[in-house]
């Protein structure tokens, strides 16, 4: 095989490589993102009886929001929520704030 031919093939199979790459990390970026978006719903259902307000704000939220407020569910699951409502209302205050603006 020519040299030529060789280094060709060479860097498609780097190019292809690195396409894999870079489309199996936005699919599990956006997998992530769902999974993280079926849970706050679930979350919302089950924690705070289906309230329709946090629910049309998950549209607004970005990955990182996103994150936080499943961070601040799960955290309710496991500690008293009286000591976390006050949090919970400025977080969520905050993030209707960015949403808005």
């Amino acid at each position: 095989m020519k040299k030529s031919t060789k280094c060709v093939v060479t860097a498609t199979g780097i190019m292809g490589l690195i396409a894999v790459t870079k489309l199996t990390k936005r699919g599990i970026e956006k997998t992530t993102e769902s999974v993280n978006r079926l849970k706050y719903k679930l979350l919302v259902k089950d924690k705070l009886q289906d309230n329709q307000n946090l629910l049309d704000i998950i549209d607004d939220l970005d990955d990182e929001e996103l994150k936080t407020m499943v961070s601040v569910f799960e955290r309710l699951e496991v500690e008293p929520t009286e000591s976390h409502i006050d949090s919970l209302k400025s977080k969520l205050n905050a993030i209707k704030t960015q949403a808005k603006a």
